[in-house]
């Protein structure tokens, strides 16, 4: 969907190229749509001359791509996990246990991860469309050697983590999809184990309720609306508009009292004219 709410982009029957990139090699690379410019931002993305890494930001309104060399330390530059947060008006970021924000004025922070966070990589992270939660789930962990499914729970407004119930041990996950809805968190795909075991059809999809804090079977979907007719906006003048609201109602008023008054005057000036013509 377009960054301002209005329209779906179709993609189907495969991929098309829209920018000519360089070949290469890129393992395990997460992006996400910045919600105030539109451009898509993927750490990690752009290699440069010297062999470092740097952000790629794509532009597909102008149909272009550019590159922010300021970075942040990561002994791990690839499956990692990003979701772009409306409250905190950022990116964030989880890799090697570690967590970062990042926008295109600021450049990139540290940011407070979770306690007790074992995975250091090929997690899900989701927010949700007010900005209010983010979930990070799943995930491969170094020090174990096994795949894991923890679960913590980020409220936006107090930046306060809250770990929820790890899911039984046959329901681990690395590298799943996930989203937020209507209070659901929901994670499917992924695998479960070291060999990369792809999840059985029967056992894909996993919801968690973030009222409760608990596993469900049971997904209660947000009830269908109708969405807003999209229609061409005005074209606005190129000057400065200098015109309030206020004016715009008093000159409408103004114009209405006109047209009255000119009513009149006509009716008056049609009396007479009888008037002259009945006395010749």
């Amino acid at each position: 969907m377009s960054p301002d709410g209005l329209k779906w982009f179709v993609f189907a029957a495969g991929w098309s190229q829209v920018l000519n990139y360089p070949d290469g090699k890129f393992y395990g690379h997460a992006a996400a749509t910045d919600l105030i410019s539109g451009k898509i931002l993927i750490p990690f993305g752009y290699k440069n001359l010297d062999g470092t890494w740097s952000t790629l930001i794509v532009d597909l309104k102008a149909n272009s791509f550019s590159s922010d060399n300021r970075n942040f330390t990561a002994p791990d530059q690839s499956t990692y996990a990003v979701a772009w947060n409306t409250l905190l008006k950022s990116l964030l970021v989880v890799t090697d246990g570690a967590m970062h924000t990042y926008n295109v004025e600021e450049g990139w922070k540290n940011f407070t991860a979770p306690q007790g966070i074992r995975a250091s990589n090929a997690y899900c992270m989701a927010s949700s469309a007010s900005g209010s939660k983010v979930v990070l789930f799943g995930g491969y962990s170094k020090s174990l050697n096994a795949t894991v499914g923890d679960i913590f729970v980020l409220d936006v407004p107090t930046l306060t983590w809250k770990k929820g119930p790890s899911t039984p041990p046959g329901d681990v996950r690395r590298s799943p999809a996930c989203a937020i809805s209507n209070d659901y968190f929901v994670s499917w795909g992924g695998d479960t184990g070291n060999t990369a075991v792809i999840v059985p059809p029967e056992n894909v999809m996993m919801v968690y309720d973030l009222k409760t804090d608990t596993w469900t079977s049971n997904y209660v979907a947000p009830a269908p609306t109708t969405p807003p007719a999209i229609t061409n906006p005005p074209v606005q003048p190129t000057g400065t508009q200098s015109t309030a609201p206020t004016t715009t109602s008093t000159t409408s008023a103004a114009s209405k009292e006109n047209a009255s008054a000119w009513s009149r005057n006509m009716k008056i000036a049609a009396g007479i004219v009888c008037i002259l013509l009945a006395i010749q």
